[in-house]
């Protein structure tokens, strides 16, 4: 079986020395779940393994806004995204998260794709969510709730739904229900609050820009909480009281409990130790599971390196002059 490594440089070997961009359609045709899921597995095997450079990304944050730099060398490339995030955006109807992801070629340095920002980071993310609630969860769970429904809710819902047979999918979202929901799926309702949805699901996964928790109810045991939402130290979806009722939090980085909310006030505050939170590996861990996410440029390398590959191998994308 090719590594990689080889894959890449027969498809280079054997295409004109150019710039490909994969826009929004393409991403959406290149889409594979499984696939998508088995880069991020890859990630996280080689976080494992150490074999990567990745800086600590640069924030630079203004009034409720956020710009990341994010950049990352592994084996066969390096990816750099720059990405924004407006929160404010969606009450004028504009994407929350938007910018570009660069992937250059690790022996040359040259640029192999432009990839939009936006869609990879909504891909890999709900590929993250997917890959925790596939090795966390367990295997006869059937009712998945997500809170906040717009575009990354929407990514959640989809490849947790790829890796569990779910009867019914619960949304709730006071702002409004991204209209791909009632597009793809045929088995949705709608929860009245947060709290019911909880109580009703038995895989729960956040995807909100909050401040302050987003539910009170404490019947939550046996379940499993996927948190994407929260990446600054002052944004919270969960509660002191929801950590003190885990059995288990994993984090996919290191970096996790200094970033968000979720995890740096309860750690600051005493409500939890560094103990308590463990790095995520794919086994199954019985009770009631926190898996909290802010991401990692890892992440984006492996799956900018997995599409640009498939959209070469399938003639995807438009070619730009080099």
């Amino acid at each position: 079986m090719f590594s990689v490594i080889q894959e890449m440089i027969i498809l280079l070997l054997n295409m004109e020395v150019c710039v490909l961009y994969l826009g929004k359609k393409d991403l959406q045709e290149l889409l594979d779940c499984k696939d998508i899921i088995t880069a991020i597995e890859r990630a996280y095997d080689i976080q494992d393994k150490g074999n990567y450079i990745m800086p600590d990304r640069i924030h630079i944050h203004y009034d409720e806004n956020t710009l990341l730099y994010m950049p990352c060398v592994i084996e066969s490339s390096y990816a750099t995204k720059l990405v924004s995030v407006f929160p404010e955006n969606k009450e004028i109807n504009l994407p929350v998260v938007d910018g570009i992801v660069i992937l250059n070629d690790k022996s040359t340095g040259c640029v192999n794709a432009l990839i939009d920002g936006q869609v990879l980071t909504a891909i890999r993310t709900g590929a993250v969510g997917g890959t925790a609630v596939k090795h966390l969860s367990k295997r006869d769970v059937k009712v998945l709730g997500i809170i906040g429904c717009g575009v990354q809710g929407y990514y959640q819902a989809l490849f947790a739904s790829c890796v569990r047979d779910f009867d019914e999918i619960v949304l709730y979202d006071s702002y409004g229900y991204n209209a791909l929901f009632e597009e793809t799926f045929d088995n949705i309702t709608f929860a009245s609050s947060s709290d019911e949805l909880v109580e009703k699901s038995d895989v729960i996964i956040t995807a909100t820009t909050s401040y302050a928790p987003l539910f009170e109810t404490e019947n939550v045991a046996g379940k499993m909480f996927v948190g994407i939402g929260s990446f600054k130290p002052n944004m919270r979806e969960y509660s002191d009281g929801f950590l003190k009722n885990m059995d288990h939090i994993l984090v996919d980085t290191p970096f996790a409990k200094d970033e968000t909310g979720d995890l740096k006030l309860p750690l600051e505050h005493g409500i939890i130790s560094e103990s308590d939170i463990q790095l995520f590996s794919p086994k199954f861990l019985e009770g009631t599971v926190f898996f909290k996410s802010v991401g990692m440029a890892l992440f984006d390398n492996t799956v900018a390196e997995k599409l640009y590959l498939k959209a070469v191998e399938l003639n995807k994308g438009m070619k730009l002059e080099a």
